[in-house]
This record gives structure tokens, sequence and C-alpha cells, in this order.
């Protein structure tokens, strides 16, 4: 499945651009999302060298890129994002991922 990470992410309720703070001057692509997932420490989840490895390796593949993604590598980044980060940015990322 061939994604496009440099995509910008759009509040799809609003139409709006999602941005990284609330300055507004600079808008979220879902590479940005998608890594910081992969690459956040989650409380309480312990994970072994060798699945931080596989995190950190997904995570260089799909940064600024538009790659082919095996089905459960976008499995993998959708249970990261899902566990990181709002409704909001779940619901646009797992629609971006589609």
């Amino acid at each position: 499945m061939k994604i496009d990470f440099k995509q910008q992410l759009t509040n799809k309720l609003t139409g709006n651009p999602i941005y990284k703070d609330e300055t507004g001057k600079e808008g979220v692509d879902l590479s940005y999302i998608c890594v910081e997932a992969l690459l956040a420490t989650i409380q309480g989840e312990q994970i072994d060298g060798n699945k931080k490895l596989e995190l950190w390796n997904l995570a260089n593949k799909i940064h600024n890129s538009e790659v082919d993604l095996a089905v459960e590598e976008v499995a993998l980044i959708k249970e990261r994002v899902g566990k990181v980060f709002s409704q909001l940015i779940v619901g646009t990322v797992y629609d971006a991922l589609e």
C-alpha cells in the first residue's frame, strides 16, 4: 500500500489545517504525527530492544517519504497513533492511511 507521508493533515470537521501548536505557523503532515507516535515512550508500556528497533526502522522509512508499506506496518502505525494522540488526530490519520 503506497502512502504519501508528506501530505498535510486537515481537520475534516472544520476544513482547517491542523497545526503543530497554537501559533498556527506550521502545519502538521502525516509523517510528523506517525513518526512521533512510533518514537513515543508510552507510560506503562514495556518493550524490548528488538521492538524498539522495529519502531525506529519504521519511523525512518516513513519520515517525509512516499513509500509502500505492508499491511502489518500500517497496523503498527495505527496502533501507536491510537495510543499516543487524541480522537481528532487518530481519525484524521486513520483516514489518511486507508
